[in-house]
Order: C-alpha cells, then structure tokens, then sequence
C-alpha cells in the first residue's frame, strides 16, 4: 500500500521502502536519512545526498576552504570554554597541572605534546568525568586504544615482558 503524504510504501511484514525523488529507487528505509523535525524519513536516499553533497563542495571549492580555514582559525580561541565546558577547568588549571607534572607528558614525560596536538591533552575518566592528568598523544591513544581497561593494559605488560622478540 503507498501513502501520498509520505511517499512510503507498506507491505504489511515491516519491510517499508521509500521512493527517493532524486533516482526514482525504491530503497529500505535505513537508506534514508531521518528527518528529525518532521518524524519521518527525508525525500533523497543517503546515496544521492552524499553526490549532491560532494558535488556542491566540488563547484563551490573557495567558499568551503574559505569556511573551513574561519572554522579552524577559531579553534584556539574556543580552547578555554572547552576546557571549562567539557573538563571543568581552566586554561591556568591546565598550565598548574603541566607544572605538576615537570612539563610533559604524565606516563612517559615527554615536554611535547606530539601529533598535530599544540598542547597537552587532557586525560580524563569517561565514566565519571574526572580528569586525571595531561598525557601526550600517544600515550593518550594508548590508554583510549585500551578503554582505559587496567586489565588490557597489564596484558600488554606481559606480552612485552616475555622477551619473545627484541626491539633494540
């Protein structure tokens, strides 16, 4: 059964498909972004959004890089309302925190923050918010690579400590 007003089409065993008014496909409805302030999926498939997309982006090249470059060029200035936003501290909390800790990194102490990082990241629990430190990036994908799980981390001790294969 087709409803006009949506343009969905219903069979009755919950495979609901939708016409997308770009191609003229009939596609599921998971291929379809969700029109959140209608409560109901969008006129055009993912797939033709994304060509539509990236063709917009390709014939207005300078005005993306021109957005891109403000966008970015911003960012510092962002940097103290993300530290108070998100980790509840302050851009003099953070340089107290790097004196702490001599200047570098909490794990391995390097003094640069590494990778396109221009200060040190800061560590926190994902659970309850707390900060825990200022790591440099490796070490702060070290421990998100391991889920900040003490378990994974202590299984890398080992596996490093049975001296199977050398480094050096």
């Amino acid at each position: 059964m087709f409803f006009a007003s949506t343009g969905l089409y219903r069979s009755g065993y919950g495979d609901d498909v939708k016409t997308c008014t770009r191609c003229g496909e009939a596609k599921p409805l998971d291929q379809f972004r969700h029109q959140k302030d209608r409560n109901r999926p969008r006129a055009n498939c993912r797939a033709c959004d994304t060509a539509r997309h990236r063709g917009w982006r390709e014939t207005n090249r300078e005005r993306v890089r021109a957005y891109d470059n403000a966008r970015w060029r911003s960012t510092t200035d962002r940097w103290p309302q993300h530290l108070r936003s998100k980790y509840g501290i302050t851009p003099e909390d953070h340089a107290r925190m790097l004196a702490e800790q001599n200047g570098g990194c909490a794990i391995c102490g390097v003094t640069e923050p590494g990778g396109s990082a221009k200060r040190f990241p800061v560590d926190h629990c994902h659970a309850t918010g707390a900060v825990r430190g200022l790591l440099c990036s490796r070490c702060n994908r070290l421990l998100g690579a391991a889920c900040d799980k003490i378990e994974t981390l202590q299984a890398a001790i080992a596996y490093l400590s049975r001296g199977v294969m050398s480094c050096s």
